[in-house]
C-alpha cells in the first residue's frame, strides 16, 4: 500500500514537470511569434514605422514592401548641377544614412532589408541617358517600373499627353504635404541625366522629369521592403552592408537661415513657412540694408526709405508699393509676436536686392550692390565705334558688353555678354502664355529698350522673331504662338543651338559674377511653361511654370544693330 501511494505520488510529480515544460515550450512560441509586431501585414494596410505611416504595397516571401503614406521631407535630387545616377545621387546618400539613422530605432533597422534596385532609363524618352548601376539600398525612391507595378498595379503606358501621364490612376498616386512641396521624387532619370522623373501631389507624372539642384520644391515619399517573419530578439544589429556614399550630404538645419551679403542674421522672431510662402522680419533685414523705418500704428503700416527708393507695406494688404508701383504679393504682411513678416523675395528686391534659395538647407541668400532688379545702362558716346564688329568680338553698346553672334547686311545679332537682372517670364494668372503676350517681352520692349538714349535706339533695329513650336520628346509640340515683330526679344532653343558651339558657351554670369540660368522665349513642356538655359549651359523646357511668380531666370537680351 505504502509503495502504491509512493508511485503516485512520483506519477504525479512528473505529470507536473511535464505540464510545465509543455506551458514553457508554448509560451516560447508564442513569443517568438509576437517577437516581430508586423507579422501579420497585408497589403493595403498602413503601419507605423520610425513614427510614420507606411503604405503596404506588396507581400511577398516574408516581406513587405513599405512606401510613405505621405511626402515627408523637402529634398533635392541632387545638390550639385551635374550629370548624375540614382547611384550617385545626393538623395540616395541621405535616405541610407542621415534619414535611416534618424528615422528608426534598432528594432526596426533590424527589420529593413537590404534590397538590390535595378533603375533603368527613362522608357518614355528616345535615345534615354543610362539609369546607371544597379544599387543595393535599405531605402529608396520608386521607379516609374514600380509606381504602375505595385502603385497603380496596372501595365505603364507607352505614351503621353503633352509631357504628363494623366489618367483615371491619379488618386492612386497622389499625395499630402506640408510647406511648398509640389511634387514627389522618382528614382527614374529625366531626359538629360540632370534630373529626375516625379508626381505631382494629384497624382500626374511629369515623364520629362525635374532639374535635380535647381527644383527645390521636391519631396520625398521614401520605400523599404521590411522582413515580416524575421525574429526581433535575435537580429538587434543592423545590416552590416551598406552602400558606400560617393559624396558628402550637407547638413541640414531645422530652420530657415538668411544671408545678408556673406553675414548670417539672426532675429528674435524667426523666419517661417506662412500659407507655402517663406515669410522673414521686414525690419531687421531693411535696417541690415541700410534703410529707415516708420511704423504708423493707426493705419499698420510700415515706411521704408534708403536714397530714393520708398517701400510702402500695410499689414493685410497684398499691394505693397516701391516707389508707387505696386508689386502684387501672393502671401500679405503679418505681424507675428510684434514683428512685420513678409515674403522674403519682396523684402529681398525691394531696395535693389537678388535672392538666390537654396531648398535643401533652407538658406536665403541675399546680396545688394551692383546686382539690381532693373538695369539702368549709361549711355554709349555717340560716335559708332562697332562698325568693324566680327563674330564672337564683344563690344560695349549701351553701358554694356555684348556678344556678336551673326554680322550680315550691315547689321550685327548682339546678345548681352552677361545676365542683366533677374525676372519672371510672366506674372501670376492666365492660361496658355506665349513670348508674343509675355510679361518679358513687354517689358525688353518698353522698359529696358526705353533706357538706351535716342542715338542708341536709332540703331536698334525692328525685326520680325520667327516663333517655331517646341518638338517636345518623341512626337509632342506645344504652340509657340504668332510671329512677332520687336526692337529687344530673347533667343530661341532653335538659336541657342545655332550659335553656341557646346553647353560651356552657354554658361553666363550675372552682374554679380555668380552663374546664372537665363531665360529662352521658346515655350517649354506644356502650356504654362517656358524654356531656359540652365547654369550648366543645358537647354531645360520641363520645370519651370511662368506664371509662378517666385519662378524668376535671369535675362540676357537680344538685339539686331545697325552697324
Amino acid at each position: 500500500m505504502k509503495n502504491t501511494k509512493t508511485t503516485h505520488k512520483i506519477f504525479s510529480l512528473l505529470l507536473a514537470i511535464a505540464l510545465v515544460c509543455g506551458m514553457i515550450q508554448m509560451s516560447g512560441i508564442m513569443a517568438m511569434a509576437d517577437s516581430n509586431p508586423y507579422s501579420s501585414v497585408k497589403t493595403g494596410d498602413v503601419i507605423k514605422v520610425g513614427g510614420h505611416d507606411w503604405r503596404v504595397l506588396e507581400v511577398i516571401d516574408g516581406k513587405a514592401l513599405l512606401l510613405s503614406d505621405k511626402v515627408l521631407e523637402i529634398k533635392p535630387y541632387h545638390t550639385k548641377n551635374e550629370s548624375i545616377t540614382w547611384e550617385q545621387s545626393y538623395i540616395r546618400q541621405y535616405l541610407n544614412g542621415d534619414f535611416y539613422n534618424k528615422t528608426f530605432n534598432a528594432e526596426e533597422k533590424a527589420l529593413i532589408a537590404e534590397t538590390r534596385n535595378e533603375t533603368k532609363g527613362n522608357p518614355w524618352i528616345r535615345d534615354a541617358v543610362s539609369g546607371g548601376n544597379d544599387t543595393t539600398d535599405r531605402v529608396f525612391l520608386l521607379s516609374v517600373e514600380d509606381v504602375f507595378q505595385y502603385l497603380v498595379r496596372e501595365q505603364m503606358p507607352s505614351t503621353h499627353t503633352g509631357g504628363w501621364i494623366d489618367d483615371q490612376k491619379n488618386p492612386a498616386r497622389a499625395a499630402s504635404a506640408s510647406g511648398e512641396t509640389r511634387f514627389w521624387w522618382l528614382r527614374t532619370l529625366d531626359q538629360s541625366g540632370y534630373g529626375a522623373v516625379y508626381i505631382m501631389l494629384d497624382g500626374r507624372i511629369g515623364v520629362g522629369g525635374g532639374n535635380a539642384e535647381e527644383a527645390n520644391w521636391g519631396g520625398i515619399r521614401p520605400a523599404m521592403w521590411l522582413n515580416i517573419n524575421a525574429d526581433v530578439a535575435t537580429n538587434t544589429q543592423p545590416p552590416t552592408s551598406t552602400p558606400a556614399p560617393t559624396t558628402p550630404a550637407p547638413s541640414i538645419g531645422n530652420g530657415i537661415t538668411v544671408i545678408l551679403d556673406g553675414n548670417t542674421l539672426s532675429f528674435d522672431v524667426p523666419p517661417q513657412l506662412i500659407g507655402g510662402r517663406t515669410m522673414v522680419p521686414l525690419r531687421a533685414i531693411f535696417e541690415e540694408m541700410g534703410a529707415s523705418i516708420e511704423w504708423d500704428g493707426a493705419t499698420q503700416t510700415v515706411t521704408a526709405t534708403k536714397g530714393n527708393t520708398e517701400v510702402i507695406l500695410t499689414i493685410g494688404s497684398t499691394s505693397p508699393t516701391v516707389n508707387g508701383q505696386v508689386v502684387p504679393l501672393d502671401q500679405p504682411g503679418i505681424i507675428v509676436d510684434s514683428r512685420t513678416l513678409a515674403p522674403l523675395r519682396f523684402v529681398a528686391e525691394a531696395f535693389g536686392g537678388v535672392v538666390e534659395w537654396d531648398g535643401a538647407t533652407q538658406t536665403a541668400n541675399i546680396t545688394t550692390g551692383s546686382v539690381t532688379s532693373d538695369p539702368t545702362p549709361q549711355p554709349t558716346p555717340n560716335n559708332n565705334q562697332t562698325s568693324a564688329a566680327g563674330v564672337g568680338d564683344t563690344i560695349q553698346f549701351g553701358g554694356y558688353d555684348w556678344r556678336v553672334l551673326a554680322v550680315q547686311n550691315g547689321r550685327a545679332l548682339i546678345l548681352s555678354e552677361k545676365v542683366l537682372t533677374e525676372r519672371e517670364y510672366h506674372p501670376r494668372g492666365g492660361n496658355h502664355i506665349t513670348w508674343a503676350d509675355s510679361s518679358i517681352r513687354a517689358y525688353l520692349n518698353t522698359a529696358f529698350y526705353d533706357s538706351f538714349n535716342e542715338s542708341e535706339k536709332a540703331r536698334i533695329q525692328e525685326t520680325q522673331v520667327i516663333n517655331k513650336d517646341t518638338e517636345y520628346f518623341m512626337h509632342d509640340t506645344v504652340d509657340a504662338g504668332v510671329n512677332t515683330t520687336d526692337k529687344v526679344f530673347l533667343l530661341s532653343i532653335d538659336e541657342v543651338r545655332t550659335y553656341f558651339a557646346n553647353d560651356t558657351a552657354r554658361i553666363a554670369n550675372n552682374l554679380g559674377g555668380a552663374v546664372s540660368s537665363w531665360w529662352l522665349r521658346s515655350p517649354g513642356a506644356e502650356e504654362l511653361l517656358a524654356s531656359y538655359v540652365m547654369a550648366s549651359g543645358k537647354v531645360n523646357i520641363e520645370i519651370l511654370q511662368v506664371t509662378n511668380y517666385y519662378e524668376e531666370k535671369g535675362v540676357r537680351p537680344a538685339l539686331w544693330l545697325s552697324l
